[in-house]
Parts: C-alpha cells; structure tokens; sequence
C-alpha cells in the first residue's frame, strides 16, 4: 500500500477505458464521500454499475477518508487491482492520480485522476469561460472547465451530481445544438441502456426533470440550458 499527499477531492474522477456500458473515456466524478462500484439489478443499485456478470454486485468502493482516496475490495469474485497489485478483501488501497484500477482480470479498467491545483495554470483551450451580458453592475460568467469537472457560477463553485455533471458535459459537447433525448439517455444512464435492444428505460420526464434541477443550479442564468419539445435539450451560448 502505497500513500500520497492530501488531495483535493472535489476535482478527482474515475476515467473509464473499458467496462459496458461506458464508453472509452468516460469521466466519473468523485463528488461525494463513497461511490459502491459493481453491478446494478432490478433489486439493488450502486453508485457506478458495469453490465457484465463477471462483476460482482457489490465489487469494491471508492472512499474519501482523511484527506486521501482509497479503494478496497468488497469480496468480489474475480479480484480487484491496482496497477496489476491484487486488494485483498477489505484492504484499504490509498490511490494516487494515474493508478489504472482492473477488475475481474481486466473486464473493467479504469483510471483514479486527481487533476492538477487551483493554482496551476490550465491551457487555454483546456477552459471555456462563457461571458454573458448582464444589466448588473458586476461582470457576471458561467465557466465550465471539462478538465477539472467544475462549473462556477458568478465565481461560486456549483456543487453538481454525477448524473448532472454528465447531463452538462453531454450538452457542452454539443453546445449550440440540440442534443436528442435517446443521445442523453446514453450518455448519462448507461447502466439502463439495453444494449441488445438498442433501448433505454429512461423516461423523458426523467430527462426533463434532470434539466430543471440543473437550470436551477445556473440561477438567473437557467435560459442557458432549454428544452426542445419532443426532441431534447440544448446548451444555448
């Protein structure tokens, strides 16, 4: 086990190289304390759920514990690694930014990223500042920075779900253009695609309801994000 200093954890994230029904390069932010990572039923749920059987319902988890990320097997079936070291059940595997995470010999691989500080100057093109025109005496913006998964608002850091962050990366990618609802199904509930159906059971009041709920979070900026009627949803700038 190896250790690192105190991180950040606001602006870490799992990268996926391979794992159904996520696509290559995938980004998973690590918004919240723990994130159970295995499989989903009908029955139970987790946090971050791959569609094949050789990965265990309840796999491993993703914890922040005193300043530092650690993973630690669940008991699975086929093994959790770490940079090609097993986890033993319940070990506490502290990760460090680049550790590649396998399960079940490799049917998951994903990455631990944890990007570079507040402090440290990004590319330019590595950052989108959107200026909007505003009778307010300030100058107000909304920055949306795809390489840290942050979204500030008026200089205010906005906290935002998994689910809402790939709602908002879905349609920044595409920004200017209307998103279908079956695109943003994809690519924010993959784990309720039916991939051999080529069929989500995601509803479009789920779609909708998730577009309020972040609109909210841009406050008197919501209009950036609308609803096209029986076809989807568009990031307008």
């Amino acid at each position: 086990m190896h250790k690192m200093a105190s991180g950040k954890k606001a602006f870490s994230y799992l990268q996926i190289e391979q794992g159904v029904p996520y696509k290559k390069g995938t980004r998973i932010p690590l918004d919240g304390n723990t994130f159970m990572i295995g499989r989903s039923t009908t029955a139970f749920s987790v946090d971050i759920s791959f569609g094949s059987f050789l990965i265990s319902r309840k796999h491993c988890y993703v914890k922040y514990s005193n300043s530092e990320w650690i993973i630690s097997d669940l008991g699975s079936k086929h093994g959790t690694r770490v940079n090609e070291e097993s986890i033993a059940e319940q070990e506490e595997y502290v990760l460090k930014s680049g550790d590649k995470v396998i399960l079940s010999s490799g049917i998951v691989i994903f990455s631990f990223v944890m990007p570079v500080e507040f402090d440290k100057t990004l590319d330019f093109d590595r950052t989108h500042s959107i200026k909007i025109e505003d009778e307010l005496t300030f100058d107000p913006y909304v920055n949306i920075d795809l390489d840290r998964m942050k979204l500030l608002v008026d200089n205010q850091v906005i906290s935002l779900s998994v689910k809402e962050w790939l709602f908002l990366e879905t349609l920044y990618r595409r920004r200017g253009k209307v998103v279908s609802y079956e695109d943003i199904k994809r690519a924010v509930w993959p784990e309720r695609y039916m991939v051999h159906n080529n069929f989500s059971v995601v509803g479009f009041e789920e779609v909708n309801m998730m577009s309020y709920r972040l609109r909210k979070k841009f406050g008197k900026y919501s209009k950036i994000i609308k609803t096209i009627r029986g076809h989807g949803c568009i990031l307008d700038l």
